[in-house]
Order: C-alpha cells, then sequence, then structure tokens
C-alpha cells in the first residue's frame, strides 16, 4: 500500500508503536534525503542549491543564509561554520521561516501562500520570495519555463515523459497583465512545476524499487515490501539478515548521482 500521510513528531511515535513485525523479523525504514529539493535542483539545473547537496548542508539553514543574510548578525566567516552558526542562533526565526519557503517552492505557493504560511504579511514574503529566487536563478526560469510550456501545448510533461493535461492554461498568459482573472487556469499553472517534482519522485522511487528486489529474489533474501510513504519505504527484513547487507543493496539500487546532483538516503532500524 501507499500511505499518503502519516503524524510526525510526537503522535508519530505513537502511530510507530501500533506497527509491529512477527517474530523473528525487523522493520527496516528508508528515506530519500531533501528528496524534494534534490529533485528541484537536478530538474532546473541550479548550481546554487546543488552546491548545498554536494557539502550535506541543512538545507532550511541553506536557505535562510541566502535570502535573510543582510539580516543577521554572523560571526563566521567560512561556510561550514556560518551553515552551523545559522542553524544554533535562527532556528526559531530566519531558518524556521526557510524551512516554510523551501516547502512552498515545489508547490508554487506564491507571496499569499507563503504569507499564510509563516505568519507575515504579504509584501514581506513576496520580498522573500525575490530573495530564494534572485539566489536560484535557475529554480525561477524552470518554473517560469514550465508555464510557457503548458500554455503553448495544453499540459506538462515530466522527466520520464508523463503528460498532465490541463483544461484552461492554453487561453490564458499568466504573464500578462490579465484584467479578468481566469482562477481555474492559475490554479492549474501552480501544479505545473509541482507534478515534475511529485511526479519525478514516484517514477524514481518505483523503478527503483523494481531493481531492488529483482535482486532480492535473485538472491533469494527474505526481504518484504510493506509501505511507501512518498519518498520513504518500509521492509520487513528476516533477523539473519544483517542490516550491512540491507544498506549495501538500499545504496546501489536507490543512492545516485545524476549530473552531479547526489540523491542520498538515511537508513534506521527498528524491531
Amino acid at each position: 500500500m501507499n500511505v499518503a500521510q502519516y503524524p510526525s513528531k510526537s503522535l508519530g511515535k505513537i502511530v510507530k508503536k501500533c506497527l509491529e513485525v512477527e517474530e523473528g523479523y525487523k522493520w527496516i525504514a528508508m528515506d530519500f534525503r531533501s528528496f524534494e529539493v534534490a529533485i528541484l535542483s537536478f530538474l532546473a539545473k541550479e548550481p546554487n542549491i546543488k552546491n548545498m547537496l554536494e557539502n550535506e548542508y541543512d538545507p532550511h539553514s541553506f536557505t535562510a543564509y541566502n535570502v535573510f543574510k543582510d539580516e543577521m548578525e554572523l560571526q563566521s566567516t567560512e561556510i561550514h561554520d556560518i551553515m552551523k552558526e545559522v542553524q544554533e542562533k535562527y532556528n526559531k526565526t530566519f531558518r524556521a521561516r526557510a524551512k516554510g519557503i523551501n516547502f512552498l517552492i515545489p508547490y508554487d505557493g506564491g507571496s499569499v501562500g507563503l504569507s499564510k504560511s509563516i505568519g507575515c504579511t504579504k509584501k514581506e514574503a513576496q520580498s522573500m520570495l525575490d530573495s530564494y529566487f534572485n539566489a536560484n536563478k535557475k529554480v525561477a526560469e524552470y518554473m517560469k519555463n514550465n508555464k510557457l510550456f503548458a500554455n503553448t501545448n495544453g499540459y506538462v510533461e515530466n522527466y520520464y515523459g508523463a503528460r498532465l493535461f490541463l483544461r484552461n492554461v492554453k487561453n490564458y498568459n499568466p504573464f500578462k497583465n490579465n484584467l479578468n482573472k481566469n482562477w481555474k487556469a492559475i490554479s492549474e499553472y501552480r501544479v505545473t512545476t509541482n507534478f515534475c517534482i511529485q511526479s519525478f519522485n514516484s517514477f524514481y522511487l518505483y523503478n527503483c524499487l523494481l531493481s531492488f528486489f529483482k535482486e532480492i529474489k535473485e538472491r533469494g533474501l527474505d526481504i518484504t515490501l510493506l509501505f511507501t510513504v512518498y519518498d520513504s519505504v518500509m521492509l520487513r527484513v528476516n533477523n539473519d539478515i544483517s542490516n550491512d547487507i540491507v544498506l549495501e543493496l538500499l545504496r546501489k539500487h536507490f543512492e545516485v548521482i545524476k549530473e552531479g546532483v547526489p540523491f542520498g538516503i538515511d537508513v534506521s532500524t527498528c524491531k
């Protein structure tokens, strides 16, 4: 089964206690690391985000620095130390706002969506988005090109060739000053980039799963897929199989560097 969402933080711990495997087996969970950010960097060919991923900087601290650095009082001079200082000193302020920006960008929520999400004025939100796109120009270009493509063709196409057909976009250009807003078309334009990111996630994940379980079958290993949660995988693994073997297989089939952008994973075990 595919579970779209489950409770996080304190509620998540309670839910996870309800999940058990029979005697002689264990859970092994795999999550992609900052996967939406990595996909966006790959699709948009954004060097700034690629640099962040290569150096394993915290994505929210990195965005906070890009957007709010003129408002920060930082003692560090080296970028690696700056990232640590931002996370420690501004975790509940600038970094918290940056987290909202990072989550909103793939959904193209705009200044209204961001202002509601982080609790600021629309003008402040627009200033933050302008700073983000100024630091990540390829992202802005990629999102605009998705809208232009949809306006011309009536659909948007993902990396794997899958298409999402849109009913209203061909008759409404979002980059012109339109006296009468076509809100249905505007809503469709907002999903153009999100479709490319979310569908890439699904295609990539399940291609990896097919490859992974092909080798599992060939080697006769007692490992089964229990469910996926967006970009996470939960496995039922026989206790006789060492964690190192499972980790090696997961890294082999799920981790990759695509055009310089690392798609990394985190793996955890529980009984």
